[in-house]
């Protein structure tokens, strides 16, 4: 199971794509925060794009602007951050996404203990 985790709960990535709300143009500079938080051991992504290797770049390189990034309620990205950073790579102004208006409207993952 592909989840995010925010201080609120964790989520089910598929579950989140099933019922997010309809794509729209999302501004860059709404999501560069993102860019700047840790997700991926020990760099974020803008350091990924400073250092220009390793598997996170690699998967960016290879990652489609087509499809959309979904994006929580406080403009966080719940899955999408190689896609982000190829947008902000090849200097788009915006990107595809899924924005949920509330956490009520996002279904925690069922994770078994």
């Amino acid at each position: 199971m592909h989840t995010y985790s925010n201080k609120y709960d964790t989520y089910d990535v598929q579950k989140l794509w099933k019922s997010a709300p309809k794509t729209k143009w999302v501004s860059i500079k709404k999501l560069e925060h993102c860019l700047k938080e840790n997700i991926w051991g020990n760099k974020t992504p803008k350091q990924h794009l400073k250092d220009k290797g390793g598997p996170e770049w690699d998967t960016m390189l290879e990652s489609d602007l087509r499809y959309a990034i979904i994006v929580t309620p406080d403009m966080d990205v719940a899955d999408g951050n190689h896609r982000l950073m190829k947008a902000k790579l090849l200097n788009k102004k915006r990107i595809r996404a899924r924005v949920f208006e509330s956490y009520c409207d996002m279904m925690p993952a069922e994770i078994d203990k």
